[in-house]
């Protein structure tokens, strides 16, 4: 079932993927006017990602995790998620 919206889960993946590069990053006036959503909006759907993509490792299905590792993919799927 899903329980976000499809703006607000492409919203809250964009934020999940700007704080893993930059952890001090906040959500500023610009994002919140493109997106239509704040920062306190995406927090419910940001921890789950976060919550999926810790539990990852421990996932029997890895053929994209290792596909994505590769350096051709800038090993993307060895990036550390941090809170």
């Amino acid at each position: 079932m899903l329980v976000y919206s499809p703006s607000l889960i492409a919203a809250s993946a964009l934020f999940l993927a700007i704080r893993m590069l930059n952890k001090w990053y906040t959500w500023n006036p610009l994002m919140v006017k493109d997106t239509h959503y704040t920062e306190h909006q995406l927090k419910p759907a940001f921890k789950d990602m976060c919550i999926l993509f810790t539990g990852i490792e421990r996932c029997s299905l890895q053929t994209i995790r290792k596909k994505f590792s590769l350096a051709r993919y800038h090993k993307v799927a060895l990036i550390k998620v941090t809170d």
